[in-house]
Order: structure tokens, then C-alpha cells, then sequence
């Protein structure tokens, strides 16, 4: 039986936009990067380690005024330090529910 090289539910699309993110109850927000972007999850590069389990608030801010923005509430899957340098992690999110842009 062959299997698909892709075993994802939602296809991936890969992007490199900017964005921002605050841990629930935390205040301040520290910036990051948007990977790739499916309609149930994403992969975000940051210069923090986020424990697995962790409720995130996610903006995403596009280059183009074109896409609007976005606003979600994410749960970090897993979190690991990149060979990039000793202070870029990737956490893998799911998206767990998107703010509705009119309030």
C-alpha cells in the first residue's frame, strides 16, 4: 500500500510573516515569525522556549493590506531549539480559536 508523502488533514501553506505573541495571563508580547499556516494549526519561530500545552494569543500582521490580520488563541504542541542559533525555537500550534476581526 502506498502511503502519501503528505499526511497532514489540512494542507500546509508555507509564508514568512511577521507576527507577535503573548502567553495567556502574561502581559507583554514578544515577536515571532509565521512559518507555515494551515486552517487548524501553525509552525512559529520564536526566541523563547514555551512549555507543550501552553495557551498562546497569536497576532499575525501581513505584509499586504490586501490580507487582513489575524488574531487566534493557539496551544503549543511542541516547542524545539533550532540549529539556526542557541535562542530560535519552533513551536508547533494548534489553532484552537480565531478572533473575530470585527470585535
Amino acid at each position: 500500500m502506498l502511503k502519501p508523502k503528505e499526511q497532514r488533514q489540512y494542507y500546509r501553506m508555507q509564508i514568512e510573516c511577521p507576527a507577535s505573541f503573548r502567553l495567556v495571563g502574561e502581559t507583554d508580547f514578544a515577536g515571532a515569525v509565521v512559518k507555515n499556516l494551515s486552517s487548524d494549526g501553525m509552525l512559529v519561530w520564536m526566541d523563547r522556549w514555551v512549555a507543550p500545552g501552553s495557551s498562546i494569543q497569536m497576532h499575525i500582521e501581513p505584509a499586504s493590506s490586501i490580507t487582513p490580520s489575524l488574531d487566534a488563541h493557539v496551544r503549543v504542541l511542541r516547542c524545539d531549539r533550532l540549529d539556526v542559533d542557541d535562542q530560535t525555537y519552533a513551536a508547533a500550534c494548534r489553532i484552537e480559536h480565531i478572533f473575530d476581526p470585527a470585535g
